[in-house]
């Protein structure tokens, strides 16, 4: 994980990854972090990855939030043999960029990987109003089956 923040005055702050911790919950764990010298104005930049044995379940992914956004991709790795459907809600709204691509298995040098990427940029804020029964439904996101 990468966490840093760039101030209206151009400073940049990294984050130590010793300031990056695990919150547990019932089954599950988040990341924490806060971000030192944040103010208005800040861009908050940051990468993770997920790395997941759960085959059969790949998590959402929400390109739109409360914030706006200016960058946010998504990219799934499957090894041979595994395939996916994707849904995709109020995307066509902000033009994705889709690639597909093969790399080589890092962990297997002879065998190759396939990539799935979607990269959505400029992506404004949605945020809750009156009357709007749910937000969720509005975000533009991908769901994998």
């Amino acid at each position: 994980m990468r966490v840093q923040s760039f101030s209206t005055s151009g400073q940049k702050t990294k984050l130590d990854k010793k300031a990056i911790y695990d919150q547990q919950h019932e089954d599950w764990k988040v990341k924490v972090f806060a971000i030192p010298g944040v103010e208005v104005g800040s861009v908050i930049e940051y990468s993770y990855e997920i790395h997941s044995e759960y085959i059969h379940y790949l998590e959402p992914w929400y390109f739109q939030n409360v914030e706006y956004t200016y960058l946010s991709e998504v990219k799934v790795v499957l090894t041979e043999g595994l395939n996916f459907r994707t849904f995709q809600e109020n995307l066509n709204l902000y033009n994705p960029v889709y690639t597909e691509g093969q790399e080589m298995d890092v962990n297997k040098r002879e065998k190759k990987v396939s990539t799935f990427t979607w990269k959505l940029t400029d992506v404004p804020a949605l945020k809750s109003e009156p009357f709007m029964f749910n937000r969720e439904d509005y975000l533009a996101k991908i769901h994998f089956q």
